[in-house]
């Protein structure tokens, strides 16, 4: 009977054997995701019994939820804040600056104005609004990782950013699915 390797399941980084950083060489990570892939695979152990492959497949949905996490920033940001003992559940209510939320309110106006458009200038449009909201990210990322790096981690500003964050990501998400359209 062949066992199923062990997999270190307390902390996505070792795991993945990268830096538990916020910023995470993406390349590296899917290098030794695709590693463990072949390495923990169910169909490895099709032959083995039922308890070996049963060990098998909850290894491989561990290893793709820590991959998940890591691969995305707003998910690798709520597991560092975890990691760190900074509740985001408890924090609902810490405030995001006001600047922020008139910024974000424009924007969705101007969303919710393009989904009903259907004029020439639209994909334009879409593709300027998409442009600051990179932008936007890239600054909110920044500080993330200057937040992260220095393990500065209180939780009205850490929390605060990481909200920015969720509130960028999601509008983001939007903005592509009406470019989808453009093309």
């Amino acid at each position: 009977m062949t066992a199923v390797a062990s997999v270190d399941q307390d902390d996505y980084f070792s795991l993945f054997n990268v830096p538990a950083t916020y910023e995470v060489d993406g390349a590296l990570l899917r290098k030794h995701y695709m590693s463990l892939q072949q390495q923990f695979h169910p169909d490895r152990f099709s032959g083995e019994s039922e308890q070996v492959k049963r060990v098998a497949v909850q290894k491989i949905a561990f290893i793709n939820e820590a991959y998940q996490t890591l691969n995305s920033q707003q998910k690798r940001a709520r597991y560092l804040l975890k990691r760190a003992g900074v509740s985001i559940d408890e924090q609902r209510g810490t405030a995001v600056d006001l600047e922020f939320l008139t910024e974000q309110m424009e924007w969705r106006e101007q969303l919710a104005d393009l989904t009903l458009d259907e004029g020439e200038g639209r994909c334009e449009t879409l593709n300027h609004l998409e442009d600051k909201v990179k932008q936007r990210l890239k600054a909110i990322n920044a500080k993330l990782t200057t937040l992260f790096a220095a393990d500065d981690l209180s939780a009205d500003e850490s929390i605060a950013e990481y909200h920015k964050l969720q509130f960028m990501e999601k509008l983001h998400s939007e903005i592509a699915d009406l470019q989808e359209e453009c093309f």
